[in-house]
């Protein structure tokens, strides 16, 4: 999964989904965004503003 970076590089990525009626507790992944980001083998810098998108709504 992780060919975007060199393995000793840490990535981040925010998971977006939704809680099926019948379990809340459960989390259905919709998307995996990965923003732009850099970073090192002991951090990842990552933007103060959060990705926004239509696919990201809660419907």
């Amino acid at each position: 999964f992780n060919v975007i970076s060199d393995r000793r590089t840490q990535i981040a990525g925010y998971l977006y989904g939704v809680s099926p009626p019948e379990s809340p507790p459960v989390k259905e992944i919709r998307c995996v965004v990965l923003p732009p980001q850099w970073g090192t083998h002991e951090t990842v810098h990552l933007p103060n503003i959060l990705p926004e998108h239509e696919s990201f709504k809660v419907r």
